[in-house]
Order: structure tokens, then C-alpha cells, then sequence
């Protein structure tokens, strides 16, 4: 399959001033790390990263970057390392994208997927929990798979799923250790602590009714008087 093109002009001014300029012309500041000659400050434009997606539907992806100015004609292979968005709009602010060889193998963090819906939960009233969200894997570039998919359906009440249970695909080696849950099933709390409610409730009313008790013992002779 092959990868998606980008384009990008090298910069010579750095900082926040000039991220700021960038930004209101539509353009990313980014910084490509791994290179022969050390991190590459280049920009490159809003929409055409929109093209590629958005949030984490670009993150680990592979690209070939092509340098406008500066090496023009220069193609270089990068995997998308880091997304920063603003804080308060969401807006994408900078990119770290990091130099690969295409022969060499390279550890990457991959996202987990749940596949299905597990039978202890539709069935059973339990609560999935997802303990693991990413998993450590090494390969070559183009074998960077873009997620991990693992199918839940089967499990019941205090079952679970480990890194063992995960079939990488082709080409792909799992560095995690094996013994890490991804998935478990929890038996539901919320009946538990329903039921224990009214106990509580009367336990905390107690002291209250002999209190009244009290009261009403103690008034009662005066009433008699009048």
C-alpha cells in the first residue's frame, strides 16, 4: 500500500512568536527528529493534514515528506510520533514526526480495540473494564498495523484477557510482558451497595427515634401538670 504524501518547507525561525504567525496563515509548525543532520524544524499546512484525518486516526501513521525548499525533491519517510492540541479549543498546534528507515525494525506503542460485547456484561450484569489501552510492538515501518483488535465476547463474570491472548499480525512482535490483563470482568457493585442502604438507613436512624423518645419521656410530666 502506498503511502500518503505530504509536503513541507523548511524552517528558519523558531519559536513562539513565529508558531503563533504560522498558525493564523493555517500552517502547523512541526519538527522532524531521527534525521543525519539532527531535528528538522519544517512546517506543513492545515488542510492538507485534514486531508490525512484527524486526532488519532493519524497518530503512528506513515508518511513520505517532501521538502519544498532547502533539499527540494528530497523524500523522506516518518512515522507521525506526536500531535499537541491547544488545551482549551482543540486545535491542532504541532506535530513531532520522527525519521525511519524502511529495513529497520522500530518498537512503536499501538492502540487496543475491544471486539464485541462480552457475555458476563449483556447476560450476566457485569462491568467490562479495560485495563490495558496500548501494547508495546516491534516491526518494520510498513508493518506498523493500525490498531490491535481483541474480541471480548466470550468472556464471563471474573474472566479475563491478557497480553498472551493477543495474535499480532504478520511481521508484528509483542515486547509487552505476556502476563498483563487488556480486559477483565467485574461482578456489578451497585446492588451490593443497594442493599446494604437500608441497614444504613436504619442503623443512622436509631439514635435519632431515642433521642425523640427521650424527649417525649421527659415532656410527658409536665404535660400531666398543666
Amino acid at each position: 500500500m502506498a503511502r500518503p504524501k505530504l509536503k513541507a518547507l523548511a524552517r528558519e525561525e523558531t519559536g513562539s512568536a513565529n508558531a503563533r504567525r504560522l498558525r493564523k496563515a493555517e500552517v502547523i509548525p512541526a519538527v522532524i527528529y531521527g534525521g543525519k543532520k539532527g531535528p528538522s524544524p519544517v512546517s506543513v499546512n492545515m488542510a492538507e493534514i485534514l486531508k490525512l484525518g484527524h486526532g488519532s486516526a493519524i497518530e503512528n501513521m506513515m508518511l513520505d515528506i517532501s521538502l519544498e525548499s532547502g533539499e527540494k525533491g528530497k523524500s523522506q519517510a516518518v512515522l507521525v510520533k506526536d500531535l499537541q492540541h491547544d488545551p482549551v479549543t482543540g486545535a491542532l498546534i504541532h506535530i513531532d514526526f520522527s525519521a525511519v528507515s524502511l529495513h529497520e525494525k522500530i518498537s512503536i506503542d499501538v492502540q487496543i480495540e475491544r471486539v464485541g460485547e462480552a457475555t458476563g456484561v449483556t447476560q450476566q450484569g457485569g462491568v467490562l473494564e479495560h485495563l490495558l489501552r496500548s501494547v508495546k510492538v516491534e516491526c518494520l515501518p510498513a508493518d506498523i498495523p493500525e490498531k490491535i483488535e481483541l474480541d471480548v465476547e466470550h468472556l464471563n463474570i471474573g474472566d479475563s484477557l491478557y497480553v498472551k491472548d493477543i495474535v499480532p499480525p504478520s511481521g508484528v512482535t509483542i515486547l509487552d510482558d505476556m502476563g498483563l490483563a487488556v480486559f477483565s470482568v467485574a461482578a456489578p457493585r451497585v446492588e451490593e451497595e443497594v442493599a446494604a442502604a437500608p441497614e444504613e438507613e436504619a442503623a443512622e436512624a436509631a439514635p435519632g427515634e431515642a433521642a425523640e423518645e427521650a424527649v417525649e419521656e421527659k415532656a410527658g410530666p409536665e404535660k400531666k401538670k398543666e
